[in-house]
């Protein structure tokens, strides 16, 4: 859905584009690149390459690197997704929501499975979800696609 670690990103200057809409840029907390993506997502289409264009050292321990020093949240991570699904409903963007609701909803999936919420939160939480079927559906299409063809998903 967003593409990962970054080398090479080009689009319009989003920070003096006045077309574009940098509320989500100013809210704290979670990956500013992401954040970065999901504004530009919600202007026009993204072409991501499925090529390999450079190399990530994954770093797990020591230094400043993200990976080193990340400790899953819950209540971090759902708060910027919240972020993300409450621009997406701003900006009236039917693929930016279907999209902010398919993260929200696999955030929240995750978190249940992995045992970091407990089922009355998980379903709290999904009462943010506007389009909940559809949510779901791409969630299951996600599953089948990784699972049983070994493909990604493109909504």
């Amino acid at each position: 859905i967003l593409p990962g670690q970054y080398t090479t990103f080009l689009s319009r200057n989003y920070l003096t584009d006045p077309v574009l809409d940098r509320s989500l840029l100013s809210v704290s907390g979670g990956a500013g690149d992401r954040r970065v993506y999901f504004s530009v997502l919600t202007h026009g289409k993204i072409y991501c390459m499925q090529e390999a264009m450079s190399a990530y050292r994954h770093v797990t321990s020591g230094g400043a690197s993200f990976s080193a020093n990340y400790r899953y949240n819950f209540d971090t991570q759902e708060t910027d997704v919240r972020n993300y699904l409450a621009f997406a409903y701003q900006t009236e963007n039917p693929q930016a929501i279907r999209c902010a609701e398919y993260l929200y909803l696999r955030t929240v999936r995750h978190a249940r499975r992995k045992g970091h919420i407990d089922a009355a939160r998980a379903k709290q939480c999904k009462k943010n979800i506007v389009h909940k079927l559809r949510a779901q559906l791409l969630l299951l299409k996600r599953d089948i696609n990784c699972r049983i063809f070994h493909k990604t998903l493109h909504i």
